[in-house]
């Protein structure tokens, strides 16, 4: 009694745990038109299956597969407002430990639940960052539950199989991976004939085969119908075709490896296959056959399916972690010595409060770098909600030009907006769309020529990824920025009469009710965060961003009696008064922008930032030894500071100039600095230019082919830069 009691405690603490990982701030910008889109089924009892969201593809053909899933996330947000999108994946959560409870008991009579609590809360806290009230969170659930329903036809009655029918059905009408429950089905199946004709039984009579095949037949009860017997052969295009976003990319890509999350796939990957090959010990065959008869060969067959997927993409990591819990769990029930049985479950219920507390408190994702947060909100630094606001002074119905990340939220908040781009990618959006707007973003010549063609009459932008446009648009006299914050700017099409300060703090969404209450019942005690986010160090920087430095200098003067900031604001003070002064021709400016940086020195002398830009003053008023100098003393102080590096790189190749009889010494140590600039950032394409073509032209073939092969066209080049890489592409990667 005592024993089952304790147990009960675990999986409620196990559930709790989940449930609380699923509340979190809204940060995920897909979700907005998610409720838009889901608003507008309801009210129109029908799914789209034309556009109707944006201007430039209205009318083109949608195939909206998770409708389903957005008209409840429109109904959670009716109940509790956007921010009430959270419960939805706490619901799931909930399911999920369910299911991998239910797993873990098919394959061990013994209940040891402590083992199990250790490595489900384990799993959950790696696959926190994909349980964000997405729809592939339903793919998630629906995976372990077509495993479940397997090993109950195999354990219990095979007339669970049957259960694939609806859940597939359901599966088809909430999300694109629907096809994963298809192959699941398909291998697990197999798995199953294998052993029916090694058994020598009757194999097409197995209830399990005829269920999966009507289970696939009835992927076609959608609003599509037969259609979707093929789509995901277009979903599988689209994956390969989209190169627009990072979370696609797979193991080979260094970003990949960004995540600690990455890390944790490999040592889980590894768990598994030790705990497969010698859970008897040195016995590798024993143990095999053990896993493979008694545990089950389909559910092995399952993972390595799923190891592959991780590995194909970032975003994919959660399916293998979450169904390999319970292998894991029954791996290590079986190693830990039987005297500890007693106390593992005193161990999980602390360990189990303890993790709760961590999420409750937001220590956790504080602990885990997240930029996720505990808590039913909506994100103010994450969604343009002051935009929004902005917007009602226009008439946003004319023509304009955006970025994709932003538009969503406007989409929700304006019923009869319609978007320029959007996050519904290439269901709506050709390649080809996408490639031409981020070739804009990057040149402003081709801005110029797409304004001509459209007339655009505002435009807005996510504030941190398109300086280079948002720096062009300030510049020219025909746009006139009105709106800043931390999230998005906007500007308009009209004559500049003079250059005001329009940086704003960011505004608030109201967090329901509801929502409020939720958030006091799993933490009554605490209080809402203050960020240390200083919205004029904030704006100073942005204005730097974008060369536009007297209202830069006007935000750092507030900040002068501001300790936290007062460094890295006496820095940006002395690049800024250096740039003035060199376009001036003021020797007063430089000196009082020499003065500021010194004083940097001085305060904080174990810092890089002041030496980086004493470098800096010194390279650009063509002090080269001097410059050198203070890159090296950045360097030394922060080895992977690419910016250090690559002004050296710069530095070498200006002192080629000067000196061309010690060019080459010069030009290697140019090689060397960019090199070793690569090598910390081997995502940073210009770089990868640099390198490649530099190499091409010295016809060092063999040292260029592994920058190479990663460019493609740039939008950040001109044509004849573009042109070099295809040449030297040309040259060296068909040899």
């Amino acid at each position: 009694m005592k024993g089952s009691l304790i147990n009960n405690a675990i999986f409620f603490i196990v559930l709790l745990v989940a449930c609380s990982l699923g509340l979190k701030e809204l940060i995920e910008p897909d979700l907005w038109w998610y409720m838009r889109t889901g608003e507008w089924i309801l009210e129109n009892a029908q799914v789209p299956s034309t556009d109707f969201l944006s201007y430039t593809h209205f009318g083109a053909e949608w195939i909206n597969v998770k409708w389903l899933y957005e008209v409840l996330i429109y109904a959670f947000s009716k109940i509790g407002g956007p921010e009430f999108v959270s419960v939805f994946q706490s619901i799931v959560n909930i399911l999920i430990a369910w299911t991998l409870y239910e797993v873990y008991k098919q394959f061990t009579s013994a209940r040891k639940t402590g083992v199990w609590a250790f490595v489900t809360i384990t799993a959950f806290a790696i696959c926190s960052y994909r349980m964000t009230a997405r729809p592939e969170t339903i793919s998630h659930l629906f995976s372990l539950l077509t495993i479940l329903i397997y090993l109950f036809g195999k354990n219990k009655n095979a007339k669970w199989f049957f259960w694939w029918i609806p859940l597939q059905i359901l599966w088809t009408n909430l999300h694109e991976a629907y096809a994963t429950g298809i192959i699941l089905m398909i291998s697990l199946s197999a798995w199953e004939c294998y052993l029916a004709y090694k058994q020598k039984r009757r194999i097409l009579k197995a209830p399990i085969v005829y269920s999966a095949g009507l289970a696939t037949l009835a992927i076609c009860i959608n609003p599509r119908g037969y259609q979707m017997l093929l789509h995901p052969f277009k979903i599988f295009n689209q994956l390969n075709t989209n190169k627009f976003t990072t979370e696609l990319l797979n193991y080979q890509s260094p970003i990949y490896w960004n995540k600690w999350q990455s890390y944790a796939f490999i040592v889980s990957i590894a768990l598994f296959v030790f705990f497969l090959l010698f859970s008897n010990g040195r016995q590798i065959k024993n143990s095999l056959n053990n896993a493979f008869t008694n545990l089950s060969g389909g559910y092995i067959l399952i993972l390595f399916l799923f190891i592959y997927l991780g590995l194909s993409a970032q975003r994919n990591i959660p399916f293998f972690i979450l169904a390999v819990s319970p292998f894991l769990a029954i791996g290590f029930a079986k190693v830990l010595p039987k005297k500890t049985d007693k106390i593992i479950p005193i161990v999980a219920l602390l360990v189990g409060v303890v993790s709760y507390c961590l999420v409750v408190s937001g220590s956790f994702y504080s602990l885990t770098n997240s930029k996720y947060n505990f808590g039913l909100k909506v994100d103010t630094y994450s969604n343009p909600i002051g935009l929004g606001n902005e917007l009602q002074e226009l008439d946003y119905k004319q023509a304009h030009f955006s970025d994709y990340l932003t538009s969503s939220y406007i989409l929700w908040k304006y019923k009869d907006y319609q978007s320029f781009i959007d996050l519904r990618d290439l269901d709506i959006f050709p390649a080809s769309f996408f490639e031409e707007v981020l070739m804009v973003s990057q040149n402003y010549k081709a801005f110029k020529e797409l304004d001509e063609i459209n007339n655009f009459q505002y435009v807005y932008l996510k504030r941190l990824d398109f300086t280079p446009l948002i720096s062009n648009l300030n510049a020219d006299s025909n746009w006139t920025m009105v709106f800043v914050d931390p999230i998005a700017c906007l500007f308009i099409k009209q004559k500049k009469l003079s250059t005001i300060d329009v940086f704003k703090a960011p505004e608030k969404l109201e967090t329901s009710n509801l929502s409020a209450a939720v958030n006091f019942i799993f933490n009554p005690i605490r209080k809402e965060e203050s960020f240390s986010i200083n919205i004029d160090f904030m704006a100073a920087s942005f204005y730097d961003a974008i060369s536009d430095y007297e209202l830069a200098l006007n935000r750092l003067k507030k900040l002068n009696s501001n300790a936290e900031f007062e460094y890295r604001s006496l820095c940006m003070q002395g690049r800024i008064l250096t740039e003035l002064g060199l376009n001036a021709k003021s020797d007063s400016l430089l000196a009082e922008g020499f003065a500021r940086t010194s004083k940097a020195k001085k305060l904080f002398p174990k810092k890089s930032q002041a030496y980086y830009t004493a470098g800096l003053q010194f390279y650009k008023q063509g002090l080269l030894i001097e410059a050198i100098t203070d890159f090296k003393l950045c360097l030394k102080r922060d080895k992977k500071n690419t910016d250090a590096l690559n002004q050296l790189a710069l530095c070498q190749n200006a002192l080629a100039q000067i000196d061309p009889k010690n060019s080459a010494i010069y030009i290697a140590d140019w090689f060397k600095y960019m090199e070793q600039a690569y090598e910390i950032d081997p995502n940073n394409l210009m770089f990868a230019y640099q390198l490649g073509v530099s190499y091409c032209d010295r016809n060092k073939c063999e040292e260029a082919k592994k920058y190479l092969e990663k460019l493609g066209e740039l939008p950040f080049l001109d044509k004849a830069e573009n042109a070099s890489i295809m040449r030297c592409k040309k040259k060296c990667l068909s040899e």
